[in-house]
């Protein structure tokens, strides 16, 4: 079997360099020091994957497996913002819109949210950004993870330990302080 990244890999090396530097280093994914990353591999024949997206946005999760060739058997999008729910539908109507990830639960293969239950089984792949506003270095009095919109992060957090899903990816801005950075790797370690 070949891994994400040797696919990845092999669709991006007749395109064109990113025409200047910045652009080129957010391309580059930082992690916290202390968490290993590890090879996933999948089949891209065999292998249907069951998604559960965390603050969903306008699905970029969606665009980025389907541009690796990963076949998506069920795919569902906790968001609550209107204008991306509505940008997903249109891009990707299959899509199972569940509205607050704070209404969200799991149990026995079982998801139980805001709008109805649904028998997911188990979740391959469990992906969210929480919001940043209050980690950036852009907010001048920012909280960290004890902010109000960054601390939606503990409900990513209690959805991963519920799920416990096969893969997981969290993304969020690189410019946090340091010490959310350790806090944020010591739920790992």
């Amino acid at each position: 079997s070949r891994g994400l990244g040797d696919v990845y890999k092999r669709q991006t090396q007749n395109r064109n360099p990113p025409p200047n530097r910045s652009q080129s280093r957010s391309l580059n994914a930082r992690r916290l020091p202390g968490i290993k990353r590890q090879r996933i591999c999948w089949t891209k024949a065999n292998f249907n994957m069951v998604v559960l997206s965390l603050f969903d946005g306008m699905s970029c999760g969606q665009i980025a497996l389907n541009q690796l060739g990963i076949k998506i058997e069920k795919y569902f999008a906790a968001e609550i913002k209107p204008h991306a729910i509505k940008c997903t539908q249109y891009n990707f109507p299959q899509t199972i819109q569940i509205g607050d990830v704070r209404k969200v639960s799991y149990k026995d293969g079982i998801l139980t949210t805001a709008n109805g239950l649904f028998e997911v089984g188990k979740i391959d792949l469990l992906i969210g950004g929480s919001p940043c506003q209050d980690l950036s270095v852009l907010m001048r009095n920012r909280k960290g993870l004890k902010g109000e919109k960054s601390s939606l992060f503990h409900e990513w957090l209690r959805i991963k330990e519920e799920t416990t899903p096969r893969n997981f990816m969290l993304e969020n801005v690189a410019s946090m302080r340091v010490e959310e950075k350790t806090q944020l790797t010591n739920y790992w370690a």
